[in-house]
């Protein structure tokens, strides 16, 4: 009489995550975050990609996002005002001056939410006088205020493909 030998199955450690792939009708909505904390990052990345339909690149690089910002479009961009090698306004204005040279059939650079500090808040009005600026996010992090205020910046049907969409 022969035995069979079944393998073990295997380890549950809860569901598999997989990249956010493109729907039916498009491709999802990318955003850009560049912040100094990586931990931060990750927690941002992993609540919006779980709760809403983009998908999130990251970065603790000022050059390394305003790179990224050439490379592809974005539905919205959200800056540390203090990154540690380029500040976050010269950033943006950046992102500003060359986002709609590099891609044909924008005119605009995309729209930017603020990561900052308490102490930022007195730079609010300042801030705030772009009209591209939709909000400033003080540390600590709320997650559900940036999950609102993501949802209200992302489109409400899938976007079309491009050949710019990264």
């Amino acid at each position: 009489m022969a035995t069979e030998t079944i393998p073990p199955a295997p380890l549950a450690l809860g569901p598999l995550q997989e990249d956010p792939k493109p729907n039916a009708v498009g491709v999802l909505p990318q955003i850009l975050i560049a912040h100094s904390d990586p931990a931060l990052l990750h927690q941002a990345r992993e609540s919006l990609e779980t709760q809403l339909p983009c998908q999130v690149r990251t970065t603790t690089s000022g050059p390394a996002a305003f790179d990224r910002t050439l490379q592809g479009t974005f539905q919205f961009v959200m800056l540390d005002l203090h990154l540690r090698d380029l500040p976050g306004e010269l950033l943006y204005d950046l992102i500003s001056r060359t986002y709609p040279k590099v891609h044909p059939g924008t005119h605009t650079a995309p729209p930017v939410l603020w990561l900052g500090l308490p102490s930022d808040q007195l730079r609010h009005d300042a801030l705030t006088r772009e009209a591209r600026t939709k909000a400033l996010l003080m540390a600590p992090l709320n997650i559900q205020r940036l999950l609102d205020t993501a949802a209200a910046l992302l489109p409400k049907k899938p976007i079309a493909p491009t050949p710019f969409t990264v």
